[in-house]
């Protein structure tokens, strides 16, 4: 939306979110844990330096966060402990197949596995990202799942290292299945062929690789795009001069309960 609307930054946005494919994303993955180093940190949602309760909550969702340690980004969910890296950081997501949403006709004759595929995938993700309410949702209250409940146990009890890497390779392995995609399970689908290839655009003194059907999805995802929509300010800090350490450390920062 920067690139295109505004050839450059949002000027009332605080972060920056790039989209990857699902390939693109896990060779971006394996390279970035050993490419970026200090100042930088790759933070990868379920590598969170084995802090598996707030591991996810730090990088809000199933998702890479990069930072820079030399400076402070202190978002509400992240307000913890110095052990979390908690500088100001740009966002990668991945973009996974997904049956077509509600209301378009589909003569595929294998969308029902395509449908199994993808519920899977969500049973996944939240015995990921919310254990605890997904064992009591299925366990205490019956909810149904497409993964059979003996393995689903089995799968809860995993350790998070373990359950994230088994979700991503099997991300990875349907990714070619259907012809939408769904970006980190927002909820929103998009066709893949809008990815055929990428469009460069101005953004402020560079060039961004856009999808060449920016204007497909960028409707799909704001509906009115061209439409200026100023956010109310956030309630985060941001320091480009300080790093969140130091400020803990300074302010002998007591985490909330």
């Amino acid at each position: 939306l920067g690139a295109v609307r505004h050839k450059g930054f949002i000027p009332w946005d605080d972060d920056m979110d790039f989209v990857m494919l699902r390939p693109d994303y896990e060779r971006f993955k394996e390279v970035a844990r050993n490419e970026i180093t200090y100042p930088y940190f790759c933070d990868i949602w379920y590598e969170n330096e084995g802090i598996e309760e707030y591991a996810t909550a730090t990088t809000a969702g199933t998702a890479i966060r990069i930072h820079d340690e030399r400076t402070t980004a202190f978002y509400d969910v992240m307000q913890k402990t110095k052990q979390h890296h908690q500088g100001i950081l740009i966002d990668i997501l991945p973009m996974d197949s997904c049956p077509p949403p509600d209301g378009v006709l589909n003569s595929d004759p294998k969308k029902d596995e395509h449908q199994r595929k993808f519920e899977v995938l969500f049973d996944m993700r939240q015995s990921c990202l919310m254990r605890d309410h997904k064992f009591e949702a299925v366990f205490q209250h019956g909810e149904k799942t497409a993964i059979p409940k003996d393995l689903l146990l089995k799968f809860l009890n995993l350790p998070l290292k373990e359950k994230g890497a088994l979700f991503e390779n099997y991300c990875l392995s349907c990714f070619y299945d259907s012809q939408y995609l769904t970006y980190n399970f927002y909820g929103q689908r998009f066709k893949k062929e809008s990815f055929r290839d990428v469009v460069y655009l101005p953004f402020e003194n560079t060039i961004m690789p856009c999808p060449i059907g920016y204007d497909e999805f960028l409707t799909e995802l704001y509906n009115d795009w061209h439409e200026i929509r100023i956010d109310d300010p956030t309630q985060y800090f941001f320091s480009v001069d300080f790093s969140y350490k130091d400020i803990l450390e300074k302010c002998k920062y007591v985490p909330r309960n």
